[in-house]
């Protein structure tokens, strides 16, 4: 059993974006993917959860970008579990070209209870021989995003597709990345090299709804918020 678990890849065209470089969207989709992977061999995917009447629910997720690996690149991805809390559990990861880290992050996750409808306790999930020595690949901690944008009016909207769904009827972590993407034209996003990434996910949602999107601009800084008609339901901050 593995506790810091590793695979290698190639950045493909299906990966990148414009540029010929890994995309924002991918980046956070490779991260989860590992994480399902090691999960997987670590006795607690989803088959496994799902029997239990449990499910991975993604909190929060943050990553430091130093340099997108290219197209065509070999890339190793790397993740180990952090040591969990009471309730919540972080995972970190890594993409390294070479040895070289070029990428880190964290996720923040919580076990969802089916059966009582809401967030349960972590103990005995992972299993008992695991240390959790191996630290984090990101020391900063999350931040707390101000969800006060009553006086910014929409700039675009989006309607969550059948494609945006994932196996727990709602709408998938990396869609909500992939959408606010596209909320911005190729020019806009080469003007905005994004350096560091926090994305909250706060109420899911599903096929057909609205989703209106808003932002506030800082010195060095954007924070976004995509919201239904009743609440937000994901918050992100990236610095450039």
């Amino acid at each position: 059993m593995k506790e810091v678990y590793e695979i290698s890849r190639m950045i493909t065209p299906s990966l990148a974006d414009v540029s010929g470089m890994l995309s924002i969207p991918d980046t956070f989709g490779l991260f989860m993917d590992i994480a399902s992977e090691h999960a997987e061999h670590l006795g607690c995917g989803y088959d496994v959860m799902r029997a239990k009447g449990l499910f991975w629910l993604t909190v929060k997720t943050k990553l430091q970008i130093d340099e997108r690996p290219r197209m065509g690149e070999i890339i190793t991805l790397r993740t180990w579990p952090e040591k969990p809390g009471t309730f919540r559990c972080v995972r970190s990861y890594e993409l390294l070209r070479n040895g070289k880290r070029l990428i880190c992050g964290k996720t923040e996750w919580a076990v969802f209870d089916f059966k009582e409808n809401r967030v349960t306790s972590s103990a005995g999930i992972f299993p008992q021989e695991l240390t959790f020595q191996n630290g984090t690949a990101y020391d900063e901690a999350f931040r707390r995003i101000p969800d006060d944008f009553s006086e910014i009016a929409p700039y675009a909207s989006y309607t969550v597709r059948s494609t945006d769904i994932d196996v727990g009827h709602h709408m998938n972590n990396t869609s909500y990345i992939r959408a606010l993407a596209g909320s911005h034209s190729c020019d806009d996003w080469a003007q905005l090299p994004f350096r560091k990434i926090e994305v909250h996910f706060r109420t899911p949602c599903y096929e057909g709804e609205n989703i209106t999107f808003q932002c506030r601009k800082q010195q060095n800084a954007v924070t976004y918020r995509l919201a239904n008609s009743e609440s937000t339901l994901f918050l992100a901050w990236m610095e450039f």
